[in-house]
């Protein structure tokens, strides 16, 4: 057990944090961060009973070049020097061999894996986040008790297949780097929970991805994937799942057998249909399909009982399937930019649906419906061929957003005044809303002036016209 101080009790460990202090001060020229540093509270931490210093926090000190005195902390356990200029690490940092458990070098100018830490051996955290680096050395399956690997934000262009000897490894974090491939054998890291490879150069996954059976979060979004592996079926424990801004046309129809995912991502694909087992995902609460070529959602998409929100944006969607209307749970609907003609007439039976955007579609009308939404605070069905709206949207107590731009009506019935009463933001014509009367002088220059269109993700703008 450790606890928090501000003083240096064992005089062995004292000593060297003054020649470390001292050889920093010298090397700069100037008084350095880090002695002052060595006396906050949190940045050097120390066993009560041995004095011993356990935990040095020495992040954005200036540091350029390691002390190997460093080296002689026998009792160090986490050295944390992210955001330094370090660009090598001194040979007599292998002396924390039998000791050192986490070392954060994120943010330094590291161009070349340093080879004191493959002697390593007990660490279980190594973070080399935001360096120059352009490969990791086979050598790296000696650091056997690693548990976290983060090299992030490098220059990497292939991984050894020895990373895949890493067999207590849980989370991996390659993103951000410059990958072709991932290790053909990467099924080897059994226990793997988090494996984080976007924005990288990928063009397929390894169909031995698919034995990673206790992976929860995937992320391979902005790659050059055309494809998902079938293999992919035996992840049973993936809850998330990014794979957006690929070229991915279809799903396998194994992707069916990932029925604890919650979070799926695959906007700005170029996906044209989904497999029949897709709605076996009845867990799935995030669903985002937008900007793909989608021409036809499942008819028994019921069948995703928990879902919350649905991203349908920018596809060939004719229509909307009439279960949609059973997905009781379902709070954001996004189905703009398509070509919708028309809306299931049972979609006032939704009580969760607070946001429901239609814009930019060739609908001629709404639903009566609509206005029983009882939680419904934005409605945007802006730009499509509207002539009039229901009278039931006075029902919508809730709503708060409306935007009626770019339709077909000529005018406003006068029953639209107490709507527009109702509402918080109404965006309209200014030429549509003259012919109402019961508004009053504050409440028609307010609606006149607001003219925009909903934004295609989650909050609303207004601005002036």
């Amino acid at each position: 057990m450790t606890s928090h101080h501000n003083y240096i009790t064992s005089p062995y460990d004292a000593q060297i944090i003054s020649e470390i202090g001292n050889e920093l001060g010298e090397r700069f020229k100037r008084v350095t961060e880090f002695q002052k540093q060595c006396q906050k509270r949190n940045h050097c931490i120390f066993n009560p009973k041995t004095g011993r210093l356990v935990r040095m926090y020495l992040d954005s000190t200036g540091i350029q070049t390691l002390p190997g005195a460093f080296g002689s902390l026998s009792s160090l356990t986490v050295l944390s020097l992210g955001r330094n200029a370090i660009t090598a690490l001194p040979r007599e940092l292998t002396n924390l061999k039998s000791c050192l458990r986490t070392l954060d070098l994120s943010d330094n100018g590291i161009a070349t894996f340093p080879e004191p830490i493959l002697h390593l051996t007990m660490l279980t955290t190594l973070i080399l986040r935001n360096n120059m680096l352009d490969a990791l050395p086979a050598e790296i399956s000696h650091l056997s008790s690693l548990w976290r690997l983060d090299v992030r934000n490098n220059n990497i262009h292939t991984l050894p297949e020895e990373v895949a000897l890493l067999g207590d490894l849980d989370y991996l974090d390659v993103g951000n780097n410059a990958l072709t491939a991932l290790p053909s054998n990467i099924g080897l890291l059994r226990g793997l929970a988090c494996l984080y490879c976007d924005s990288n150069q990928l063009t397929c996954l390894p169909s031995q991805i698919g034995l990673l059976s206790m992976l929860v979060d995937l992320r391979v979004f902005r790659n050059n994937l055309t494809c998902l592996p079938e293999e992919m079926g035996g992840m049973w424990c993936l809850q998330y799942l990014d794979a957006s801004n690929n070229h991915i046309m279809r799903l396998p129809r194994e992707f069916g057998a990932l029925t604890a995912l919650q979070y799926l991502d695959m906007h700005n694909n170029s996906l044209y249909m989904l497999p029949d087992e897709f709605t076996n995902l009845s867990r799935l609460m995030m669903l985002d399909l937008s900007h793909n070529q989608l021409v036809c959602f499942p008819s028994d998409c019921d069948r995703l009982s928990d879902l919350t929100v649905l991203k349908l944006d920018a596809n060939g969607l004719q229509s909307l399937p009439s279960n949609i209307c059973q997905l009781e749970h379902l709070a954001l609907l996004y189905a703009s930019f398509n070509v919708l003609v028309d809306i299931p007439e049972m979609i006032g039976n939704m009580p969760s649906l607070a946001v429901l955007a239609l814009n930019d579609n060739q609908l001629s009308k709404l639903p009566a419906s609509v206005g029983f939404l009882p939680h419904l605070a934005h409605l945007d069905c802006s730009f499509n061929n509207i002539e009039t709206i229901p009278r039931t949207l006075l029902n919508s107590r809730r709503l708060k957003n409306l935007n009626l731009l770019g339709n077909k009506m000529l005018r406003l019935p006068q029953w639209t005044g107490k709507l527009l009463q109702q509402v918080e933001h109404c965006v309209i014509e200014r030429s549509k809303i003259a012919s109402v009367s019961n508004i009053t002088q504050k409440q028609s220059w307010r609606e006149q002036v607001e003219c925009t269109t909903m934004l295609a993700n989650w909050n609303w703008s207004y601005h002036s016209q």
